[in-house]
């Protein structure tokens, strides 16, 4: 037998970790996505199953609190590139799969990830002041329309499916703005795309969106205590809220929601609890 200095078997166990690590890096980097599944013993054992895009910003963050709370909500899948404390947290609890993906353009490889989801919570994007004109109509024109078209041809019978859109207050074609008419177009392609399908888009337009309560700052409060009175903010676990309703009382066609009617959206005692939590 072979013995060790102290010290020694860390040192290897070390070694052996960052081994693991870099393999799954370059398996990640060469397939372009990597898919971390939960043990799924949070998972209640009837429930819908919904995918949440975009659940490492304010909007997304939100939104993933919410439907962590609904108990008719089954299997949670998170696409992204990183975590967050709440998905970790929620991973580990068994709640979540979470699968690292790469290539916003490009959803092949999770085929059969998204076979069986029901409704799929699209809360990614960006802010002007962060790219170009050319790579925001990419992140919040190109990549929900890319995988909408992808989600579309998946073999699936029946309909019941939803495709949540978030855009934005102010969103309009005719906008001086660039953002407004992206976002516009974006809205604009998605309802064309699921219009006669098994899919129903339903697009946000919240105006300024307070994050959920752990991720407040002193700023934002202060700028929800003037504009919520006003009817021109929305804490971000209500737009949660309100997919969760519109999923569950799934309108007949495409419909737009601006900041006042996601306010008047219900939700199941646990949720609108969560959501409160945010004030």
């Amino acid at each position: 037998m072979i013995a060790m200095k102290p010290g020694q078997f860390r040192i290897s166990l070390f070694s052996a970790v960052a081994i693991a690590c870099l393999l799954s890096l370059s398996t990640f980097a060469q397939e372009g996505y990597r898919v971390f599944e939960s043990s799924g013993d949070g998972f209640p054992p009837q429930g819908i199953s919904v995918a949440i895009f975009g659940s490492t910003g304010t909007v997304g963050d939100g939104v993933l609190k919410s439907v962590l709370a609904d108990p008719r909500v089954g299997r949670i899948v998170l696409v992204t590139r990183r975590e967050t404390d709440r998905i970790t947290a929620a991973r580990e609890a068994g709640r979540v799969d979470v699968v690292m993906h790469k290539d916003y353009l490009d959803y092949s490889v999770l085929a059969d990830v998204f076979a069986d989801i029901d409704a799929v919570y699209w809360a990614l994007g960006t802010s002007t002041r962060n790219v170009d004109d050319d790579m925001y109509t990419v992140i919040h024109v190109d990549f929900p329309v890319a995988f909408l078209e992808f989600w579309l041809q998946l073999d699936r019978d029946g309909g019941g499916r939803s495709f949540h859109l978030v855009s934005g207050a102010g969103t309009s074609a005719d906008s001086w703005f660039h953002w407004a008419r992206e976002k516009a177009k974006a809205e604009e392609a998605v309802a064309s795309l699921a219009e006669g399908t098994g899919v129903t888009a339903l697009l946000y337009r919240p105006s300024f969106v307070a994050p959920a309560s752990e991720r407040i700052s002193g700023f934002e409060s202060f700028m929800r205590s003037i504009l919520m009175p006003l009817g021109k903010a929305v804490d971000a676990p209500t737009i949660g809220c309100a997919m969760l309703a519109n999923t569950f009382a799934l309108p007949a066609r495409s419909e737009i929601y601006e900041n006042d009617a996601i306010l008047e959206r219900d939700c199941p005692p646990a949720v609108t609890h969560v959501a409160a939590l945010a004030r």
